[in-house]
């Protein structure tokens, strides 16, 4: 739900589009007391916006462009959520998942557009981790326990995830699950019981690591590893030295060509957008200081941050913006916004 997305950035995979797609940004608009004004899609730099659907939450835009994922809170009570989609044209809005528990961002497309990722059940208890079909005729479970981070491989035939089966969140690993067969084959390719989060690349995959806090009342601290699909050759790759109640690095999304990769460093009432060089490990704050500036995707030439102003709460006195990732001035593309997705 919204308070599992404040806590961890999770992962956006890799998408290839193709040369004809459409350039879109998707993003959630709020009135100026924060109340969610609904889904709008406009082109990628913020122009021509037009509202497709009501009480609408995380977006998530295919990658040519023409339909977007996000997800709706069906019951106050509970809080519980559903999966919906509906072309970034406009038009009918149809439900793919019920009792969703992270979608948006968390949820990710398969290179072709035919399938998303998404983790399904109750708020309290075990969920499963699914492969749903867009056109709404197929759902492929491929996991049960809890999830932390979910995303295909470029080519779609593999997909990989954070899990454990313990409800306090410990005894995390990170899975691969080859999709090419009728039974789903499953590999544990960490099992340290603290590896989570993370995003296949182009060349690895990319998740984060904890180690335990010094201080008894301090959060774990984070760092991004590097490792193959069979698990060979991990090797750590950012050495971030976290602050008291500060968690560290979880991965976003790496550039098309697997050169550039987005993060964000996270903590206690804290997420700020850094950019991490995936051969050195330098990571540095996308913007130089805190400003509470949330990435929330890269451009697939590595070029440009989709980030929103204002921290990850949804609230008053956001922008949807675009960044530099070597740095420079943000230009607005939205304002009153947040949760932006795009397939620049």
């Amino acid at each position: 739900m919204r308070t599992f997305r404040s806590f961890l950035i999770v992962s956006v995979v890799l998408m290839l589009v193709p040369a004809a797609a459409q350039a879109k940004l998707a993003f959630v608009k709020t009135t100026s007391k924060g109340v969610n004004k609904g889904l709008y899609v406009a082109a990628d730099d913020g122009s021509g916006a037009v509202k497709i659907a009501d009480n609408a939450y995380d977006p998530s835009v295919s990658p040519d462009g023409t339909q977007v994922l996000f997800s709706r809170i069906t019951s106050a009570r509970t809080p519980t959520e559903a999966l919906y989609v509906v072309p970034t044209a406009g038009g009918k809005v149809q439900r793919l998942a019920s009792s969703l528990q992270y979608a948006g961002n968390s949820t990710v497309w398969s290179a072709d557009g035919a399938r998303v990722l998404a983790v399904v059940g109750p708020e309290i208890g075990k969920q499963t981790l699914e492969v749903i079909t867009v056109a709404g005729d197929y759902v492929r479970t491929i996991a049960t326990g809890y999830f932390s981070g979910a995303s295909f491989s470029p080519d779609g035939k593999s997909l990989v995830y954070g899990r454990t089966s313990s409800s306090r969140g410990t005894g995390l690993n990170v899975y691969v699950a080859d999709l090419s067969t009728a039974t789903v084959r499953v590999t544990r390719i960490t099992s340290d019981g603290v590896s989570s989060s993370p995003v296949w690349g182009p060349q690895s995959i990319v998740f984060s690591r904890t180690a335990k806090a010094k201080r008894r009342d301090d959060a774990p601290k984070a760092n991004l590893f590097l490792i193959q699909p069979d698990g060979t050759g991990r090797r750590q790759l950012t050495t971030v030295k976290p602050a008291y109640l500060l968690f560290g690095l979880s991965p976003t999304q790496w550039s098309a060509d697997g050169s550039r990769l987005l993060a964000e460093f996270g903590g206690q009432d804290y997420s700020e957008a850094w950019t991490v060089d995936p051969v050195s490990g330098k990571a540095r704050d996308l913007t130089g200081k805190i400003d509470s500036i949330v990435g929330y995707g890269l451009s697939r030439d590595g070029i440009t941050v989709l980030a929103a102003t204002g921290g990850f709460e949804p609230g008053p006195g956001h922008n949807v913006v675009a960044i530099p990732y070597d740095g420079g001035a943000a230009v607005v593309l939205a304002r009153g916004a947040i949760a932006p997705s795009w397939n620049r």
